[in-house]
């Protein structure tokens, strides 16, 4: 499929260009566009990256003498993309691996019997095959950059988007299929009312510039800076356009134009994954609950400073001050003579300063009150910002005390593990569509996706104490409660768990090695006889 995504180069200039919705009618658009969802879902998404960007707190109330705008929100405080990356962060979670993997990744496993018998070992074998593939796509397309930019793009936006890419062209690919991130607002979607999980079609809609479209595509001379390029999905086929013409591309010796091409995947290969479903299928965003306050804030918090700035710079007026003259009286000091008295009038000369305003500490502390609620409505904790009220707190209780993020999190993790679990079907969907031309997947049946259950491994959302962690996961494994590989999972550092198994009996090996005849005696034996040893990796009962 044509190289379509955005560039983070003029990207803004597309984003503005689209919410025109004049030009989104007549012979650029399919019959069939739902032009009034799409119209609501822009003024939606113009209004939420206004103030992710900032744009609703650069209000003017006026001009100075000077011509310069006077702005309402001088301060500009903005919390909304503040929160919006802490509570990506709590989402993706604490990884300890330096990995090309992304961080949420794919756990597939065999399913068991539904009579509760032995799993079948040809299953688990393909489990473990489909979880290569599934992963690999992820690691080969940068999936650690995609999931971390769509997961800020959902707190604002109410939502994120995922396109599993069928790239026949990408030879340095053993699985030619990438996942791609689509901005949300440049993407609408046809659901089943039913299952909102199932999309029925889905249009990728943005606008680039006439000449490019010219020279990548050949279609333009419409006259406009811009041409609208579209794409239009269905189950079965794909349409993409720019300015309502089909465009062509080249695949080896064959010509394929974009016009109701038959895909042959079987489904719409988009997942939207709501910020948080609440009886709509577009998500909720965390803007709408703050705006108030953030204006309010931003507010109050001019009100402060223009207090303590009248306060330090207080108006003086002064009377008889006569020729006032500016001494100085050497080593840089200066002194200001007011002169003396008027002979006259016998008045000598004074200033005096005006009075500062009487604050109230309640008046003082409002804005205080004002962000403590912006963080409940945000699900933030003042722990977030590292303030821990300056007392010694041990990990589990400020882990506690992050609470307000941390079940909000996990609110969300349950929309993006269905979606997540989504992608990695589609993935496998896609390799069986394309089975023939696929080496790397050879082995995998048509029926896999009956014969195993998809999870996605969840990162902890806040950093554990890594003692408490070390020490909790070694007595479970001495008191027989948990296998080695559970055991080496838990410390979340270990990549590659059945190869460190094996350099641990080796090391075994060793050790017994070293002690010669006298480990038969029981002697020695007893040094080596650590709880890994005596789960019989050494190869004994």
């Amino acid at each position: 499929m044509p190289d379509y995504a955005p560039s983070l180069q003029g990207i803004d200039e597309k984003r503005a260009a689209i919410h025109n919705a004049i030009d989104l009618t007549g012979s650029k658009l399919p019959q069939s566009f739902p032009s009034y969802l799409w119209n609501r879902q822009q003024s939606r998404y113009y209004e939420y990256w206004a103030w992710f960007n900032g744009d609703r707190l650069n209000e003017v109330k006026g001009k100075t003498q000077g011509g310069e705008d006077v702005l309402k929100f001088p301060l500009g405080v903005n919390p909304v993309r503040s929160f919006a990356r802490k509570h990506a962060a709590f989402l993706i979670g604490e990884d300890n691996l330096d990995s090309p993997l992304p961080p949420i990744r794919s756990k597939v496993k065999a399913l068991k019997a539904i009579d509760g018998g032995e799993t079948n070992e040809l299953d688990k074998k393909l489990a473990i095959l489909a979880q290569n593939i599934i992963n690999e796509v992820w690691a080969e397309c940068g999936g650690r950059g995609l999931q971390s930019e769509n997961a800020v793009l959902s707190q604002f936006l109410g939502g994120c988007v995922f396109q599993v890419c069928w790239q026949p062209e990408r030879d340095d690919l053993r699985i030619p299929i990438i996942i791609r991130n689509i901005p949300p607002d440049f993407f609408l979607p046809v659901w089943s009312e039913t299952d909102k999980w199932n999309l029925l079609e889905a249009y990728v809609i943005y606008k680039i510039p006439t000449a490019v479209a010219e020279q990548q595509y050949g279609i333009g001379n419409s006259g406009s800076a811009w041409s609208i390029y579209v794409e239009h999905w269905t189950r079965k086929s794909v349409t993409i356009t720019v300015d309502g013409k089909p465009i062509s591309e080249r695949w080896g010796d064959v010509e394929i134009e974009y016009s109701d091409h038959m895909h042959g995947f079987g489904f719409v290969p988009f997942v939207y994954i709501p910020h948080l479903r609440e009886g709509n299928f577009f998500g909720s965003s965390h803007v709408d609950d703050m705006i108030g306050l953030i204006k309010e804030y931003n507010a109050r918090l001019a009100d402060l400073g223009d207090s303590i700035r009248t306060t330090v710079k207080r108006k003086r007026f002064g009377s008889n001050l006569g020729n006032m003259r500016v001494i100085d009286i050497g080593e840089g000091t200066t002194v200001h003579d007011l002169g003396k008295d008027n002979p006259t009038s016998k008045h000598p000369p004074e200033i005096t300063t005006e009075d500062p305003p009487n604050l109230s500490i309640g008046l003082t502390a409002f804005p205080e009150t004002l962000w403590k609620q912006i963080l409940r409505e945000g699900y933030i904790s003042d722990i977030a910002y590292g303030e821990d009220e300056g007392s010694q707190r041990s990990a589990l209780t400020l882990a506690f005390r992050m609470w307000p993020s941390t079940s909000h999190s996990r609110m969300e993790r349950a929309f993006w593990t269905d979606g997540m679990n989504l992608v990695a079907k589609m993935i496998i969907r896609m390799c069986l569509s394309k089975y023939n031309n696929i080496k790397a997947i050879q082995g995998l049946d048509r029926d896999v996706l009956s014969r195993i259950s998809i999870s996605q491994d969840w990162l902890p959302q806040v950093p554990r104490d890594r003692e408490q962690l070390v020490n909790e996961t070694i007595l479970r494994f001495q008191s027989g409660l948990s296998s080695l590989e559970a055991a080496l999972e838990n410390f979340g550092d270990i990549q590659y768990i059945d190869e460190e198994i094996e350099r641990i009996q080796k090391l075994q090996i060793f050790k017994a090695s070293l002690q010669g005849p006298a480990s038969s005696e029981g002697g020695a034996k007893e040094e080596i006889n650590t709880p890994v040893a005596a789960d019989g990796l050494d190869g004994g009962e």
